[in-house]
């Protein structure tokens, strides 16, 4: 989180699962986003991270990942 963070949605192969995720904060730290289980397809499946809103008072938006932990 930051304070030029935005607000995300989360989606595997087109569809959405996860709420608007607010990333905005004043000072920098870590969130935790539980993304829930998911039933991926065999072969490739695809992870999307979409903008829907900048940050107040700011013209762009940042995105970061520090870790990103996968269980079967």
């Amino acid at each position: 989180m930051a304070p030029d963070y935005g607000t995300f949605v989360f989606r595997v192969n087109d569809k959405v699962i996860t709420p608007e995720v607010s990333l905005t904060n004043e000072e920098v730290s870590l969130l935790l986003v539980n993304l829930g289980r998911v039933n991926l397809k065999k072969g490739k499946n695809e992870l999307q991270i979409e903008s829907i809103a900048l940050a107040p008072g700011h013209d762009t938006g940042f995105f970061g990942i520090d870790k990103l932990t996968l269980r079967k």
